[in-house]
């Protein structure tokens, strides 16, 4: 049985049957911003190309800027030497959860004719620390070195095969590169 709807319901919903939809705003400005008007020029005048601009505050600093402001180093996945990922997962372990809150550090003299000494192996894969160029000294929790492991392993991965390298999460200054052992010719030192 169908039921009509009361004569109350049809008197109260029945200005709305004559209600322009129309002239409605979509977009209601409130007290001290833009009016309507302002903001229906803007979307009328937005474009896609307008939408994937970037602003210049946002645009990076020249290379001779303050180096404290900018990014030194993307996260980056590399072929010419790759480790097994179960090994790599292993070296991700042991560095977040078993030393994950100690400190990770490097300074200048770890690093000697290009070789570095402080590394982490596990089966294939070679963790190894270095520095930005410039800078002396740095540290991060091991946790945040693992983070960064964890990155390479989870989007470098070719075939069960992994490589790259990226900044310690939090700090640009602290590089972090998973390789092969193959490339490593010196007894690697505990983080």
């Amino acid at each position: 049985m169908t039921r009509l709807p009361s004569f109350l319901t049809t008197l109260l919903l029945l200005p709305l049957a004559f209600t322009n939809v129309a002239s409605i705003p979509a977009i209601i400005a409130a007290r001290g911003t833009d009016t309507n008007s302002e903001i229906s020029s803007v979307e009328t005048n937005f474009t896609s190309e307008a939408l994937y601009a970037v602003s210049p505050r946002f645009q990076t600093r020249e290379p001779n800027s303050d180096p404290r402001l900018s990014k030194r180093l993307e996260n980056q996945c590399e072929t010419f030497s790759t480790a097994d990922v179960q090994d790599v997962e292993d070296a991700f372990k042991y560095l977040y959860n078993e030393i994950g809150n100690t400190e990770c550090s490097i300074r200048e003299e770890d690093v000697t004719q290009g070789k570095l000494k402080k590394k982490v192996k596990f089966g294939t894969a070679l963790v190894e620390l270095g520095l930005e160029g410039g800078v002396e000294y740095t540290q991060s929790l091991c946790k945040d070195v693992g983070l960064t492991v964890q990155w390479i392993f989870t989007n470098c991965n070719v075939n069960g095969q992994v490589g790259g390298s990226g900044a310690a999460n939090g700090n640009g200054d602290l590089l972090v590169a998973v390789t092969n052992v193959d490339l490593d010719d010196d007894v690697a030192q505990s983080l």
